[in-house]
């Protein structure tokens, strides 16, 4: 009967390492030949026996079908178990609506299985594959200190430095103009490197005189000056 089910299925959580336990079994009733108890450690219950025709709440619930029998309620099961379970990796790199390189997310265990893992774009969060990644992290984290730190010195040389250019019109008159392509150019000279596309130049320089030109030099957190000078020729 339906308490003899309930029983069981509490006394199969009793074994270590059983988190979940499901007891199937035909009955004699006939408006419900197949009947499902349900226990849990983990809240799972209720979702998974709504769909199977039943209830309950996290830790306990149960449910009875005439619409399957016991094997293909089992089958049904499984499949909503294997559904819902979710399995927690590393990221190996930037997924979009999932994460980004190096975060520890939860997935659904097919997508996790059979997409991540397999493409080799995730691996399995265990107790070995965390203690690389707080390693790498490490490494990463030191990294990218010597990164800010490079960056606030090349902050403070650009402040020191202006950017001489001629520009060939007469009596006044600008003719042409000075563009980030140039800009870069002469940074080069003077044995800088930046990133061409991170000189926040919205419009050529066309005008004389200084023009302060800002330069992300660091993600964002450092912002440097570059000071461009454009005189008359001649």
């Amino acid at each position: 009967d339906k308490t003899t089910l309930a029983q069981v299925s509490e006394a199969l959580l009793l074994i270590k390492g059983v988190q979940q336990a499901f007891t199937i079994a035909r009955s004699n009733e006939e408006d419900a030949p197949t009947c499902c108890s349900a226990r849990s450690m983990v809240p799972l219950m209720t979702e998974v026996m709504e769909k199977l025709y039943g209830g309950g709440h996290f830790s306990a619930a149960a449910s009875s079908t005439k619409e399957l029998s016991p094997q293909e309620y089992k089958q049904a099961l499984l499949e909503i178990i294997k559904e819902k379970q979710v399995m927690k990796v590393i990221l190996l790199s930037d997924e979009k609506k999932v994460g980004k390189k190096d975060d520890v997310v939860e997935v659904s265990d097919g997508y996790a299985r059979n997409f991540l893992i397999k493409r080799k774009l995730a691996v399995a969060y265990t107790k070995g594959s965390s203690k690389i990644l707080d390693e790498q992290l490490a490494i990463k984290k030191e990294h990218e200190a010597q990164l800010k730190k490079e960056a606030e010195a090349l902050k403070k040389k650009l402040e020191t430095m202006k950017l001489e250019f001629l520009n060939a019109g007469k009596e006044g008159q600008v003719f042409g103009s000075i563009s980030t392509k140039q800009i870069h150019q002469a940074l080069q000279e003077k044995g800088i490197e930046v990133d061409k596309r991170k000189i926040k130049l919205d419009v050529p320089v066309s005008s004389l005189g200084t023009t302060n030109v800002e330069v992300d030099l660091y993600k964002g957190q450092v912002i440097g000056t570059i000071h461009v000078h454009v005189s008359q020729k001649g």
